[in-house]
């Protein structure tokens, strides 16, 4: 039997396939040492309980990383946060709670890793289109907490009149959380966090923080495993990928791609809905646009343009002036 591994992309998990043995499934983590990634480890010891068929390991770097390379006879699994959706709906409650005017801070984590660009990029983007909240920052924490505290410290100085203020990520939430606490601004803003262990679940029950965000972290375990079962034993030859590079960074989405390439190559039939035209001309054979349920157009990717396609997005036909055409060969 082939061996399995299983990675969460959205968090940048990395191992080398040949970890794992005949019939075994590794799940492979950011660090095996944070609460987060230990209850992913639950989740997945509880799918394996359910079935007899495979053995698991749980395995992870000390420091973030990437799959860097895939085995040969290896299923792989992805799975990810939508860090976009999670940062609207954090968004959502800040206008609850505070209003719709005000001065907001943001206290980011690591620029542009793939889950802090869809969760502070859309956090901001739906006050901005809800609300007339005026944003203060991004501020930086590198995820470390202290940095986290002394920078909110600051932020809470010199803007008395902030309404709110997020904490992007588990550390950074913390270390504003003691800032709070430290600055005696409990109750004075509205605070609200990400991920839930028990520091900011003690900083919700205390009034430090409205609430705290909370990322399945035993569904993706569980979910992950049964994902890999599934496909040893039905042995899959056509897999469905909805969007799964939306709210990734380039890192990440290249490695989806290079994903995607290799089932291509073992003849595994995909079909891929993106928005992204992009991933659409680098990945896909043919394009199919639908509009409410309703076919508008299907071609092979060589006879039309990202314009002819965007024609058919907007106004559901082709230019007038179009003809099919063989890009490549015109080249």
């Amino acid at each position: 039997m082939r061996g399995l591994i299983l990675g969460m992309l959205a968090s940048a998990l990395a191992m080398t396939a040949e970890l794992a043995q005949a019939g075994e499934i590794a799940v492979i983590v950011k660090t095996t040492g944070s609460n987060f990634w230990q209850n992913v480890n639950k989740g997945a010891e509880a799918a394996i309980a359910a079935q007899s068929e495979h053995s698991f390991s749980f395995d992870g770097p000390a420091t973030d990383s990437a799959l860097t390379e895939t085995a040969e006879g290896t299923f792989q699994a992805f799975l990810s946060t939508d860090n976009c959706g999670a940062g609207e709906e954090v968004a959502k409650r800040m206008i609850d709670e505070t209003g719709t005017t005000g001065k907001v801070a943001v206290m980011s984590y690591v620029a542009g890793v793939g889950s802090e660009i869809g969760r502070v990029g859309c956090f901001p983007g739906y006050l901005a289109a809800h609300s007339d909240l005026e944003i203060v920052g991004p501020y930086y924490s590198q995820s470390q907490m202290a940095l986290a505290l002394n920078q909110t410290t600051d932020i809470l100085a010199s803007n008395p009149d902030l309404v709110g203020i997020f904490g992007a990520n588990e550390p950074t939430a913390a270390g504003m959380g003691r800032a709070i606490m430290q600055a005696g601004k409990a109750g004075d803003l509205v605070a609200l966090g990400f991920d839930g262990n028990e520091d900011l679940q003690q900083f919700v029950r205390d009034g430090l923080m409205e609430a705290t965000a909370v990322q399945g972290s035993f569904v993706r375990g569980e979910m992950g495993v049964n994902a890999i079962a599934r496909a040893i034993y039905f042995d899959t030859r056509i897999l469905i990928m909805d969007e799964p590079t939306a709210a990734l960074g380039p890192s990440e989405t290249a490695m989806v791609a290079d994903l995607i390439r290799q089932l291509q190559a073992e003849g595994i039939g995909i079909l891929l809905v993106s928005h992204d035209m992009h991933d659409v001309f680098e990945l896909c054979d043919r394009v199919v646009v639908m509009n409410k349920g309703t076919l508008v157009g299907a071609h092979h990717i060589d006879e039309v343009t990202k314009d002819d396609v965007l024609s058919l997005i907007v106004k559901g036909e082709l230019p007038a002036d179009w003809s099919a055409r063989n890009l490549e060969a015109a080249q």
